[in-house]
């Protein structure tokens, strides 16, 4: 009877340390996702990609820090490394749904200031059945460090992240098609 209590306290001592071991790394990886965050956020637009570059160098799994070094990628037109950025978050967090979008749509757009990839984020989307690229909490926690100046009120979470990737001119066509009461980033587009 007391190899029963023995092996049943082996099994409480293992579970417990699994538990505690994924604890542990869960609130290593918020803090590692916060330090993208902060650094994006107190960085100048201009100095955003040798920033996330930096936090890369010293966590190079580090999911957040990959998606905002695609994101100020894209805002420089220089979408196929754009690709390569959003490929490796989603790598290190398969949760990160919208960086697998990003990255096909970016794989299929042209490089530089005559770039289509709007148009590309809005084919890709539909391609991929329209999914709610805010659904999981990794996606959330990137767009929270990725709110715009601006941002109109009712956007859809796909053209959050649009709204987010673009600059002036492409803004004020997404804020005149909400105003119209479109939501959905294929209208933007008609």
């Amino acid at each position: 009877m007391t190899w029963w209590i023995g092996i049943g306290g082996i099994g409480a001592i293992v579970a417990l340390a699994t538990l505690a071991g994924g604890f542990l790394y869960r609130r290593t990886s918020d803090r590692i996702a916060r330090a993208a965050a902060d650094a994006w956020r107190s960085a100048a637009a201009s100095d955003r990609e040798s920033v996330m570059r930096d936090v890369l160098a010293t966590t190079p799994d580090n999911a957040v820090a990959w998606f905002l070094l695609g994101c100020a990628q894209i805002r420089m037109g220089r979408i196929k490394d754009a690709a390569r950025s959003f490929g490796m978050a989603y790598h290190f967090d398969v949760d990160l749904e919208s960086a697998a979008m990003m990255t096909f749509a970016c794989l299929k757009s042209r490089d530089g200031e005559a770039s289509d990839i709007l148009n590309q984020i809005a084919v890709t989307w539909d391609e991929m059945k329209r999914p709610n690229v805010q659904a999981s909490a990794s996606d959330r926690r990137v767009f929270g460090v990725l709110l715009a100046p601006g941002e109109p009120a009712g956007l859809s979470p796909l053209g959050r992240l649009v709204w987010a990737l673009i600059g002036d001119t492409q803004r004020a066509e997404i804020s005149a098609a909400v105003s119209r009461g479109r939501d959905d980033l294929a209208s933007f587009f008609d």
